[in-house]
């Protein structure tokens, strides 16, 4: 076949505007005749760019730096294949773009001696405005509130997946994740914590594992901030939102927070119409809400690889008592080996947990699928409160018939 679609073509570009779909293109490259040509070009092509800037707001205008300074380093542009490229591709060609900053707010002495000027970086900003993934990582930030005006115009509308470092509950983490929400344009967030982390533990081992990263005790209600648990469910439920993801050092995400979550699907469960939303937190989920909601357990564990040991992945589903276009899957992650796995009971198995990851399904599929309960029992397919009344309807209808059946042959 010597000529290859167009449709083929902008198949595969869509693919470059979706990163966790670049496996796609490289199956592409395997197809035969020209179809794996031009799709190894493409491929070839797919960049993704990464700058580090010293922070976006300055606290005094004496701060602010002139547009031909040296503000940002000099941005880095690779390919999947992680080639380093001098010239800046163009934008129907990049991937991500990905932004760090190591502050919120900018100090002059705080730029690098040599790398991008402002001027460079806005319009670098600007040329990769229609990019899919444009994310934001902020490091650091300062205790008081932010200042009105930002060294980049429109800031909190730009990027589409942000991950915010949450040392302590200050005026400007507050200020700028509430800026962030009110923008609605997050698909993704993360807030996370990692200044007490041990080094070694960060690059060597799971940063995310329990065993070493221990975590504060704190079950009380009114230790989390209030208004962070309100920012979250507001952003939860935008409609182009779909996963949120925290790793802090406190339970009451994983406790009062994940409670919140799991009654506002109960009893909102529009809110979580269209995509899949996914919410992954930190620690092990307790086992006292998967019991009071009723999850139940779906055979087979599923493996990730980790070091020094892989993780071992079991899930749990909560179809919604009402609509049955609603399920809820929950994933626990911990980490062991195989044969450990097999002689512990799911309670044991959660209350190792290094993470665990809940899915708001849209679909009635994993209705389908056989279940136990959590402690074990009888295998089961799911159903809700309606579907039970409507076969114990059949089946009161079926023995009326029977016994006027046998009355009648028997009369």
């Amino acid at each position: 076949m010597d000529a290859v679609p167009s449709a083929f073509v902008t198949s595969l570009m869509e693919v470059i505007r979706i990163p966790r779909k670049c496996s796609e293109l490289v199956n592409a490259t395997e197809l035969g005749g020209k179809y794996g040509t031009i799709a190894q070009e493409i491929y070839d092509h797919v960049s993704i760019c990464r700058i580090a800037v010293p922070g976006f707001f300055c606290e005094t205008p004496s701060e602010t730096p002139s547009e031909g300074e040296v503000f940002s380093e000099a941005p880095v542009f690779h390919g999947e294949s992680i080639k380093l490229r001098a010239i800046p591709p163009l934008a129907k060609h990049l991937g991500s773009l990905a932004v760090t900053a190591r502050h919120l707010l900018f100090k002059r002495n705080q730029a690098p001696a040599k790398g991008a000027s402002l001027q460079s970086f806005q319009r670098l900003m600007t040329l990769y405005r229609y990019v899919q993934l444009r994310s934001l990582t902020v490091e650091r930030f300062p205790p008081h509130s932010i200042p009105r005006s930002s060294l980049f115009p429109g800031l909190t509308t730009f990027f589409n997946k942000v991950t915010l470092h949450y040392h302590s509950d200050t005026s400007s983490f507050r200020e700028f994740l509430q800026a962030l929400v009110a923008g609605k344009q997050l698909q993704t967030l993360a807030v996370v914590n990692s200044a007490n982390r041990d080094p070694y533990c960060m690059f060597r081992l799971n940063p995310d594992d329990p065993q070493y990263f221990p975590r504060q005790n704190v079950l009380r209600k009114h230790t989390h901030p209030r208004w962070l648990l309100e920012a979250l469910l507001v952003v939860f439920f935008q409609p182009q939102f779909f996963r949120l993801n925290l790793s802090v050092d406190f339970f009451w995400d994983s406790t009062f927070f994940y409670d919140i979550f799991l009654w506002n699907w109960l009893k909102r469960p529009e809110a979580f119409l269209g995509r899949t939303k996914c919410f992954k937190l930190l620690g092990a989920p307790l086992v006292k809400l998967l019991k009071k909601y009723g999850f139940r357990y779906i055979e087979g564990t599923q493996w990730e690889e980790g070091f020094p040991f892989p993780f071992g992945g079991r899930r749990f589903v909560l179809p919604h008592p009402k609509s049955v276009d609603h399920t809820l899957e929950l994933t626990v992650f911990a980490r062991m080996l195989q044969d450990q796995e097999l002689e512990l009971t799911n309670r044991e198995f959660c209350e190792r947990a290094a993470y665990f990851e809940t899915r708001f399904h849209s679909n009635a599929e994993l209705r389908k699928l056989p279940t136990m309960s959590f402690n074990g029992g009888v295998v089961d397919v799911l159903c809700t409160y309606g579907e039970h009344m409507e076969k114990l309807g059949y089946l009161i209808i079926f023995v009326i018939m029977a016994v006027s059946f046998f009355s009648k042959q028997f009369a």
